[in-house]
């Protein structure tokens, strides 16, 4: 009987380790393992967008920001959603929208 008694406890405490550590990876962000470099401090960076949809203003936005960006940095920094204390702000006016976004350049590491 004490054999069954140790492996029944055995079991319990390896599933409650399985459990355990699942969960630890279920909390932990995918973006967290991703290893990015930014441009130092507050390094901010600029766009501005209009167009018919509030979509359509955004990704203008985002667009001019990733121009600029590109041409300051290379390709590797024109992912605006790699972009660290991104902001986004968007309005009507009549019938067409205008967007600004704002972020300190990230690239991802190599």
């Amino acid at each position: 009987m004490p054999v069954r008694k140790n492996a029944v406890l055995v079991t319990a405490g390896l599933a409650g380790v399985v459990i355990a550590a699942a969960m630890v990876t279920a909390s932990t962000p995918a973006s967290a393992k991703i290893v990015k470099y930014c441009q130092g401090g507050n390094h901010m960076h600029y766009g501005s967008g209009s167009g018919p949809t509030k979509r359509a203003a955004r990704r203008a936005a985002i667009a001019s920001w990733s121009g600029f960006t590109v041409f300051e940095y290379g390709s590797a920094w024109g992912r605006f959603s790699n972009a660290r204390l991104r902001r986004t702000s968007c309005a009507k006016s009549g019938t067409a929208w205008s967007c600004s976004v704002e972020g300190n350049p990230c690239r991802r590491a190599r």
